[in-house]
């Protein structure tokens, strides 16, 4: 299955998760980390749903699934994660009726987007597809990244985060501005922070900064 990778902005807008199982309960805690305001829906549903519920931290709908419901809440975007693929295929087809974007876990081809293994360091994200291939295989190779991906790459990013605007008013142009970004992460910064040394890796970070906005 190809596709064409995102990074979907769902803080604050209406989701839906169609099932109430474990498949669901990761799903909707994907969403969570991410902002969405939740509604399941699902006669049934697993502990840890009922416990956000009781937070007040989700929405849930104690029913059968029914087409008026996305009629009603008109969501961003629907997750089918039942354990009834007739049930996900009409959740499917009518989220793709309404314009809403449709996830089916149980049948990919049905949906408009299927959700990657990530990696996350603080704003660093790193998505691992396979395209439907092979789940294993993606979970092997988010093993190999993240052991790669230590503490230190959410430092840095936060560092040239806070550092951004400045760059961009410093009146370099764009050529000049990746130049020195460049040279930051081909400094020792990275082998400083893996040893721990996070004052030394500071103090080169601003001095580089310092000699490429002059």
């Amino acid at each position: 299955m190809n596709g064409y990778p995102v990074l979907l902005n769902v803080e604050n807008r209406r989701c839906v998760v169609v099932g109430g199982g474990q498949v669901a309960t990761r799903k909707v805690s994907a969403l969570l980390d991410a902002g969405a305001q939740i509604c399941l829906i699902s006669p049934a549903i697993s502990p840890i749903l009922q416990q956000l519920s009781d937070e007040g931290r989700i929405e849930i709908r104690r029913v059968a699934y029914h087409p008026d419901h996305l009629t009603e809440i008109k969501p961003f975007l629907v997750i089918a994660a039942t354990d009834n693929p007739i049930v996900n295929q009409q959740v499917a087809a009518d989220a793709t009726q309404m314009n809403i974007l449709i996830n089916v876990v149980d049948a990919p081809p049905y949906g408009d987007f299927t959700n990657m293994a990530t990696i996350q360091r603080g704003p660093i994200v790193v998505g691992i597809a396979s395209g439907g291939a092979s789940a294993a295989l993606s979970a092997y190779i988010k093993a190999q990244i993240e052991a790669i991906l230590g503490p230190e790459i959410e430092r840095l990013a936060g560092w040239m985060g806070e550092a951004r605007k400045e760059i961009q008013a410093s009146g370099l142009n764009q050529p000049e501005r990746a130049a020195l970004w460049q040279k930051v992460l081909d400094s020792p910064i990275l082998d400083l922070l893996r040893r721990g040394d996070s004052t030394s890796a500071r103090l080169l970070f601003d001095e580089l900064l310092a000699e490429g906005i002059r």
